[in-house]
């Protein structure tokens, strides 16, 4: 089970302290708790399940939480009350873990994919073992150059792991597959990305609004994302079987059935992080 899987088994954000989880976790396990449902076999069943699933989780987590903050602190019995924290993305998988300000003992290792992630204080350090470099805003280390940017344009940057950046709006994206895609596809692609951290959504017509610029590209906007498509599906509602969507072949938004796919795609959003 992945870490992100347990955080939202128990309903925490991926940002939860230890008190936090536990605290989720006596929420979840007194409503899921099997001996309420004695006399009701079957409901009890489903409920063992869920039960074990919830356990499953807390044991995960605390276990994460609890070794991150050893190795961060080299202090076990610090109160976290007294502690400080950043939170850092990983340069292998771009996951965001919450991080001791105070280093201690081992280095801090991601709790996604196992990497080492370099850091001193508040301040990202190159992920080059042998450069001891800071990463600066535009995400370059200041001694060796080396950078997680793989491409950028005059609006925008795009990152290793796949992520959009736009500098103008502060807004990150992600393309999704550059295929035919209704709106409850790409609402289902959307809601299981857990890429750099996570917290990605459909965007709103406003937000993809800003994407469109005339005689960009193939399809009036940054080449860094890829896509075929001219129309790009909202999170937005029109009744009970319609969505709006933008289309950037004219910089405009029509509404049209869900079911719907032809030459429309998925895009992901959020504020960056």
């Amino acid at each position: 089970m992945k870490i992100d899987e347990c955080f939202k088994i128990l309903g925490v954000g991926t940002n939860a302290s230890i008190g936090e989880v536990k605290q989720a976790y006596r929420d979840k396990a007194q409503i899921f708790h099997p001996d309420r449902f004695v006399k009701k076999p079957r409901i009890q069943k489903q409920v063992e399940d869920k039960f074990k699933e919830i356990n499953n989780a807390y044991e995960i987590l605390k276990d994460h939480l609890s070794a991150t903050e050893k190795e961060n602190n080299g202090d076990i019995d610090r109160p976290e009350s007294d502690q400080v924290f950043i939170y850092a993305d990983c340069p292998n998988c771009g996951t965001k873990n919450r991080i001791s300000e105070i280093p201690g003992g081992r280095k801090p290792i991601c709790g996604e994919c196992g990497s080492v992630i370099y850091f001193n204080k508040n301040r990202i350090l190159c992920s080059n073992r042998n450069c001891r470099g800071v990463i600066g805003t535009d995400g370059r280390c200041r001694e060796c150059g080396k950078s997680k940017i793989t491409a950028h344009d005059d609006t925008c940057i795009s990152y290793a792991y796949g992520v959009i950046y736009d500098k103008n709006t502060g807004l990150e994206w992600v393309a999704g597959p550059d295929k035919d895609t209704n709106w409850y596809e790409a609402k289902r692609w959307v809601n299981n990305l857990n890429i750099a951290g996570g917290g990605w959504r459909m965007p709103t017509i406003a937000e993809l609004r800003t994407l469109y610029k005339e005689g960009i590209g193939s399809r009036n906007m940054t080449t860094l994302l890829k896509t075929t498509g001219w129309w790009v599906w909202s999170g937005e509602a029109e009744g009970m079987s319609s969505a709006w969507y933008f289309f950037f072949s004219r910089g405009g938004k029509l509404w049209g059935g869900r079911g719907s796919s032809s030459y429309t795609r998925g895009f992901a959003v959020r504020s960056r992080r």
